[in-house]
Formats: C-alpha cells, structure tokens, sequence
C-alpha cells in the first residue's frame, strides 16, 4: 500500500530508520482498501507502542489519493480478529478475560534466605489481614535475584490463608490487561477486577517506563485502592526516587508509604539459597562443585540459578548423573553463562569513565553542553559504545546523554564511517578504551 510506505518513509525522518524497522515495518498488514488498512501486532507490547506513539500521527497524515484519511485497525496476533470481508454483526468476539500470574508454591517465608538483620524480611513476615492498610504503599526494591518476588509471594500465600483476596501481578502483565481492556473495549471490567481486592501485589514497577498508558490506568488503580485503605505492595530494582521515565505524580505516591529495600546475600546466604535450589531440581552436586560454580557466577544470582537449572537439564539430556561430573566437564558446560557475566558486568558508567579517562575530561563533560571538539568527540565516542558494546537503543542513549535520539543516530553513524575509512587516530582510541574497560572492575 503506497500511503502506507510513504507514511513509513516519513516516520523514518522522525524516530529514526531503526525504530521504524523495529515497530511499524514488523506490523503485518492483514488487508486494505480506499479507505482502511488492517494491521496485525506481533504481541501486546508492541500494539501499545503504536497506540501512544502512531496513532495520534494517523490522524494527520495518513490519507489516500483523494486525501482522505485511512482507518487503521490494528489487531494483535492470536487475539480473535473479525473478518474485513464480512459484516461485524456476524462475528462474536470472544468474551474478555484476564489471565493472572500464579503464585509459586515454593514460595514460603520457611524457604527464604533472608541478609542479616533484615528490616524488610521482618516486616513482611509480620504482615497480617490485621495489619494490612498501616504503611500504604510498601515499596520493596533491590537488584535482580534477591528474592523481591519471593518474599512478595510468600507473603500472598499468608494472607490468601487468612482469608484477605490477593491479587499477584506483573508490571509486563498488568501493561497486557491494559491493552486488552482497551481493544475491548471492557475498562469496567479491568477496573472491577483490580478494583475489588484486599490486597494489589504489583512485581517490577520499573517496568513501567515510558508506558504512558499504563501509568495512567495505574495512578487511577492506586488512587481507588488507596482511598479505599487496600493494601497496595509493589517491588522494583531501583529507589523511588530513581526510577526512569514514570511519571512524577506516581513516585510520589510510592514515597507515601514505606520504602524498604533488599540487600545481596553474602558467600554463606548465596550457598544457602544455591543448596535449597538443587535441592528442588532433584540434582544434589559436591561440595567442591558448589563452590565452583558460587565461584563462577555467585555474584550474579539470578545467572547462578539459570546455570544450576541448565546444568541439571543438560545431565538429564545426556544421562549424566551429578556424581559423574568434574569441574572441567562443569567448565564446558558453563562456559556460555560466563560469556553473559562479562556482557552484563559492562554498563553506561564503565563506558563514560573510561572515554573520560582515554580523552582526559570528565564523564561531566561528555554528558554536558558544550560543542567543543574536545568534548564533542567523546561524547561520539561515547554513544557509538553504548550502541556496540550495549545494544542500547537510540532512545534510551539519548535519554543517558541528555539529547534527541536523531543527535545519537547522527553521533553513531560518524563513528562508524570514521571506522569503515581506518581512521588510525579513531582505531587507537577505541583499542584503547575497550582495553581500559575490560580492566576496570
């Protein structure tokens, strides 16, 4: 469809020739005529991207040959779609419902291994239907594989036993709900089923950032539950106080309750927790090849836990029994979970330090204003980093650098002509810097 292509080709100008890539040119398109053009999402992230970001655009831009707009319909796959060829009346939607997250059976207060003297542990192991409503919210954060969701679920496994209704939630699912309500047009029937509850669990707040729809119906969520004296428990990675891209008005009611936090385990924590593990698995291991594999990956639980699964998963597969394996059969097996241990171990910061540090400015200085050559070329430098080593899409570079998403783009691709013409000065540096990065701790 030519005013589809040429709508494509002009959000290109705007996002940038990979967001398009991304999340225009990978919507199916289904059907069309004169007047509509029918669209298939791969999931419902990605029809929630269109919705904020595209569909206010349409309505201004995209028009067929008599300049007269095109409907957009836009389905999501596996969801029921009516037919273009047949009359509505005819079809009959499937009625709405909500698939929540199911709690973990395994998840009790009897199994968590909680860091010393943890307030946070101690709270949520005295957290009775008796009690619910006196610190309103409870905000739990910590880093990745500390236990947030267990400690949350067994907490929902008491209070469920005491009578109160719990409902358990992902931030991702909670965002999926959203998008269904609306394509369904079924709000009251989203509002009534995260509306009459006890007790609202949300796991991974964070990962609201940039969802602008789902911040909305969330602020409102939480506006009903919390004016009702439900109690509203939510976890994150990060502080309130930090969180990326949300909206103001709700980290502010985040902060209005208790803030607690969850520290790493220490060695003997992480041995305990790594025990209890291959324990479930039904995979009993030395204890020298416990220690090779804490050793390896203890100071990334949530790798050390995948590794212990795959390594039992792959034993079964070959019909290798525990007490066959040597550390270097381990090794082998491992080898792929210490290759992403040093890729997640590289972060923005290192990057920007040693840039810093190769150029001789301040990490201040890349992120700053100034278009002097001596800050302008780290701060490239910089950006074409954080796209190679990282991954990172445009957008969220911007965001870390405090520019456009285009001005990174434009940053990138100098670099990477700059590379393609063996710049000596250029190569130097980077072999450099990637040296420097790979030394600092």
């Amino acid at each position: 469809m030519q005013a589809w292509e040429q709508f494509l080709k002009a959000q290109e100008a705007q996002l940038g020739v990979e967001t398009v890539a991304k999340w225009l040119r990978t919507l199916a398109v289904l059907h069309f005529d004169a007047c509509n053009l029918y669209l298939e999402a791969a999931d419902s992230v990605h029809a929630l991207w269109f919705e904020e970001h595209i569909r206010p655009q349409l309505r201004k831009s995209l028009v067929n040959n008599n300049h007269r707009l095109i409907k957009v319909h836009l389905s999501i796959a596996h969801d029921p779609v009516p037919s273009p060829q047949k009359p509505k009346e005819k079809h009959k939607p499937a009625p709405f419902t909500l698939c929540f997250d199911a709690l973990d059976p395994r998840a009790s207060f009897e199994n968590f291994v909680a860091p010393a003297n943890s307030m946070a542990y101690a709270f949520f192991l005295d957290l009775k239907k008796e009690t619910l409503g006196a610190f309103n919210p409870v905000y739990l954060y910590g880093p990745q594989g500390v236990g947030k969701t267990h400690l949350l679920m067994a907490a929902a496994h008491v209070l469920k036993g005491q009578g109160c209704k719990v409902l358990y939630v992902k931030a991702e699912t909670f965002t999926e709900h959203v998008v269904s309500a609306i394509r369904a047009s079924a709000m009251q029937e989203f509002r009534k089923a995260y509306r009459h509850v006890d007790v609202l669990i949300l796991d991974d707040v964070h990962l609201f950032a940039r969802r602008s729809a789902t911040q909305e119906e969330f602020f409102h969520t939480f506006n009903a539950l919390h004016g009702l004296g439900r109690q509203i428990l939510l976890s994150s990675e990060v502080p309130p106080e930090t969180l990326q891209e949300v909206e103001p008005r709700l980290i502010s009611r985040f902060e209005w309750g208790l803030t607690l936090s969850l520290e790493k385990l220490e060695t003997a924590g992480l041995s305990q927790v790594l025990r209890q593990h291959l324990h479930t698995l039904k995979f009993p291991l030395s204890d020298a090849l416990m220690q090779l594999l804490l050793d390896s990956l203890g100071n990334n639980p949530v790798l050390l836990h995948q590794a212990a699964r795959a390594l039992a998963e792959r034993c079964r597969f070959t019909k290798t029994p525990p007490s066959a394996l040597t550390s270097e059969s381990m090794k082998t097996v491992l080898e792929d979970f210490l290759e992403e241990e040093k890729r997640l171990a590289l972060n923005p910061q290192k990057i920007l330090t040693a840039v810093a540090a190769y150029y001789g400015v301040k990490v201040a200085d890349i992120l700053g204003k100034s278009q002097t050559k001596e800050c302008s070329v780290p701060r490239q430098v910089a950006m074409h980093l954080c796209r190679q080593k990282l991954e990172l899409p445009y957008l969220k570079i911007g965001a870390l650098f405090s520019r456009d998403h285009s001005t990174v783009m434009t940053a990138v691709k100098h670099i990477e002509k700059k590379i393609i013409d063996q710049d000596p000065q250029l190569s130097a540096a980077l072999a450099e810097i990637q040296k420097e990065i790979l030394m600092r701790p």
